[in-house]
């Protein structure tokens, strides 16, 4: 039972018992939780959740002993059972369940391991993938695997789907995670799946390492077909939090916008500025130089010279600023100062209350 409690490479193949309940005991599970449980339609499909919940709560048993035999029969196989909730999963014709993890660092719960019981017969479709295998689905079959586990099910194409779901806990909660980072890259580098990646974004944001959440997000957005779209979309919320006034939620933005296309130095360029709003000017120095090194686009270059110049004065850099405003106006005047004015402009405003 402990090495099935922790989230190790031991850990990464499910433990498995073919029939382990009777066709005759999975019909009385069915009926239990059909009689005892009411229906919860949960349709979250921004969150790609399409099912039906049969919930069994223990706070809500009045006599658990109806799920005694079926709790013994679990412990047989895996040890002891600490039960924190049971509920019957039922899927039907275009319902599903994307990539999702039940359990991440600080979420209150004390979940560490899942057991998944089939218990319908004759659908099609709705296999279970357990990390980058897929568990067998005949009536009877038991899988248990770590809640922190990536797991899915596929699309049901005919027939209802119904499983057996218990959440148990565990000891060693404080170790649980250790593994995790690498069972997550491993993961991610063999099925290639966005949304595995933002999962991996999620715990490193229950860490609290937002940078490195931030990159593992950008890697979801970058790896899909709408990379462009998302990158669009961060781009104009950042437009919309600078106008307002709220320049950390537009550095956030630009961040993202950043991470997600490295190659598009306009928002590098915005970043810079920001950040120089911000009084952070090392930081705005180290995006415009990277920026003024990498873009290939001469006419934008005049401007970022103008932008840098204003930075590096601020960090009492004279002469370095004297030579950048020199080849801001050198190569093109009129952009030059339009650039100048533009940015004092926004910093006075800055100062003075406005945007």
């Amino acid at each position: 039972m402990a090495v099935l409690l922790l989230l190790s490479a031991e850990a990464m193949k499910p433990q498995s018992w073919p029939r382990a309940f009777s066709e005759a005991e999975c019909d009385a599970i069915e009926k239990l939780f059909f009689e005892r449980c009411s229906v919860e339609v949960d349709e979250r499909p921004y969150e790609g959740i399409s099912r039906r919940n049969y919930w069994f709560k223990t706070k809500d048993m009045d006599t658990p002993e109806e799920l005694g035999w079926i709790l013994d029969r679990v412990a047989s196989k895996v040890g002891k059972v600490d039960l924190e909730f049971a509920l019957m999963h039922e899927f039907g014709p275009g319902n599903f369940f994307d990539w999702h993890v039940d359990t991440k660092p600080g979420d209150g719960t004390e979940r560490t391991l899942n057991v998944n019981v089939v218990l319908a017969k004759g659908f099609r479709g709705g296999e279970l993938q357990l990390g980058a295998q897929n568990a067998s689905l005949d009536r009877g079959d038991m899988h248990v695997y770590p809640a922190a586990l990536p797991h899915k099910v596929h699309d049901i194409t005919a027939g209802r789907r119904r499983t057996l779901v218990l959440a148990l806990r565990g000891e060693n909660r404080e170790t649980y995670f250790d593994q995790a980072p690498r069972v997550y890259e491993e993961l991610c580098e063999d099925l290639v799946e966005p949304k595995l990646r933002w999962i991996e974004g999620d715990f490193y944001k229950a860490k609290g390492n937002l940078e490195i959440a931030r990159a593992k997000y950008a890697q979801s957005y970058r790896s899909t077909s709408e990379r462009d779209r998302y990158v669009d979309a961060f781009a104009q919320s950042a437009a919309q939090h600078h106008a307002e006034g709220r320049l950390e939620e537009a550095v956030e933005d630009l961040e993202m916008c950043v991470a997600i296309d490295p190659t598009h130095h306009e928002h590098a360029t915005d970043l810079a500025v920001v950040s120089w709003l911000l009084g952070r000017p090392l930081r705005a120095e180290r995006l415009l130089q990277d920026t003024l090194a990498a873009s290939t686009n001469d006419s934008a270059k005049p401007a970022l010279h103008a932008a840098l110049s204003l930075v590096l004065r601020d960090l009492d850099r004279i002469s370095e600023a004297d030579r950048q405003e020199a080849l801001a106006v050198q190569a093109e005047p009129d952009v030059a100062k339009a650039a100048l004015d533009h940015l004092l402009d926004l910093r006075s405003q800055r100062r003075y209350g406005g945007v």
